[in-house]
């Protein structure tokens, strides 16, 4: 027959295996928070790239209306100039 004893070794021994498994499972979730903040950083600034470029696109649509504007502006001077056109008032 076989003698179930609980030992201040074995004692020992379960909380050993305890606090091992607590300490693996500590260090993957601190793992797995840091991995996750990294993401989200990512795709902060991920976010922040697109703004940016969405600001920049706006940007060049206006400078394009104004310089439509300009090239306009000076077809019709030109063409003041040539004669082909009579003079503002």
């Amino acid at each position: 027959m076989v003698k179930r004893e609980v030992t201040t070794g074995n004692l020992q021994s379960i909380a050993t295996t305890l606090l091992s498994w607590a300490t693996v499972l500590v260090a993957i979730t601190l793992a797995y928070g840091r991995l996750t903040s990294k993401d989200e950083l990512h795709d902060l600034q991920l976010q922040q790239i697109r703004l940016e470029l969405n600001e920049r696109k706006i940007a060049e649509t206006n400078m394009n209306e104004k310089l439509g504007t300009v090239q306009a502006d000076i077809r019709v001077i030109k063409q003041i100039l040539e004669h082909r056109l009579p003079k503002p008032p």
